[in-house]
């Protein structure tokens, strides 16, 4: 949180012009800091919006720091219920979830926009981009494996807790790891989709419906998505059935409970292929002659 914050702070400062003497609603404002940040850019005013408790400690946060404060206007209440005396030229928020949806506040700063931000106004944030690329770690495979390995004591107390074993292995995989990766774990070059928050038209759905994809997010009552992630390997090359499916692999993920790993880099070692050489070409042939000219020759050829 301290590294986006200083990542907020220099985007607002260096924005200054945009905020000067501006009308700013701060989306979901949590404790109030990003308020103080548009403050301290020279907005004419703010509406900090929160709907918990924590519009309570930003109310005595900003009434701490009275310069501020007689700019800035804290307001206790759902985004979609609350009513402004104006609308604001710049919205500001800090939305962003793991794998950018979760908590759904993105739904939350699209009202925001579609209420309250006047025309032509200014987001901050504009857009979010989710990456994603498939990576091969044994490290990790072993570490969560390993976790449901309690729940194959057949004698815990008395207790036999394999029945469970199953359900604890799959529930332990579903959790979102956390965690920087070194690059050199990836199996092929990264994808991302960029959500432009200027633009984006929610899609209203019914309690039940689905919203189906090659990445499949069910919104749930916890403020997250459950996320079904469906992939295939084909066969290719000569010989190969091209285009025929070889395996597939599907999961789901609970991006609710995340597991925050934040451990010491692994040192995955890259071997390092040794440059041919014409000793060690195999070549067979009855014709002595031709092999020694295709060995001088080696060099030439590649």
């Amino acid at each position: 949180m301290l590294l986006s914050l200083g990542t907020y702070h220099a985007a607002v400062m260096e924005n200054r012009s945009d905020f000067s003497g501006r009308v700013v609603v701060d989306v979901g404002a949590g404790s109030g800091i990003l308020s103080m940040f548009a403050a301290l850019a020279g907005a004419k005013h703010v509406y900090a919006v929160e709907a918990s408790e924590m519009a309570d400690y930003a109310r005595k946060l900003i009434a701490g720091n009275p310069l501020l404060a007689e700019r800035i206007t804290v307001i206790k209440g759902k985004i979609e219920d609350v009513e402004l005396p104006e609308k604001a030229d710049v919205l500001i928020s800090e939305p962003m979830g793991t794998l950018l949806v979760n908590e759904r506040m993105l739904e939350t700063y699209v009202i925001a926009r579609d209420r309250f931000l006047s025309p032509n106004g200014k987001m901050f944030p504009t857009v979010g981009r989710i990456h994603m690329a498939p990576f091969a770690d044994e490290f990790l495979f072993i570490e969560m494996a390993n976790k449901a390995l309690f729940w194959q004591q057949q004698n815990y107390y008395g207790v036999d807790l394999t029945p469970l074993y199953g359900s604890a292995h799959q529930g332990y995989f579903s959790q979102p790891v956390v965690d920087a990766f070194d690059p050199r774990l990836l199996v092929a070059p990264s994808m991302f989709h960029v959500i432009d928050f200027t633009k984006m038209k929610p899609i209203h759905v019914m309690a039940g419906q689905e919203i189906t994809g090659r990445l499949h997010l069910v919104a749930h009552s916890a403020q997250s998505y459950t996320i079904n992630l469906n992939l295939s390997a084909k066969m290719w090359g000569p010989g190969a059935n091209q285009g025929g499916i070889l395996q597939t692999s599907s999961c789901k993920l609970d991006l609710k409970e995340p597991y925050y790993r934040m451990s010491q880099p692994q040192v995955y070692p890259v071997a390092q292929e040794p440059p041919a050489q014409p000793q060690d070409l195999q070549i067979q042939s009855d014709d002595l002659e031709e092999v020694e000219l295709l060995q001088q020759n080696t060099n030439a050829q590649f």
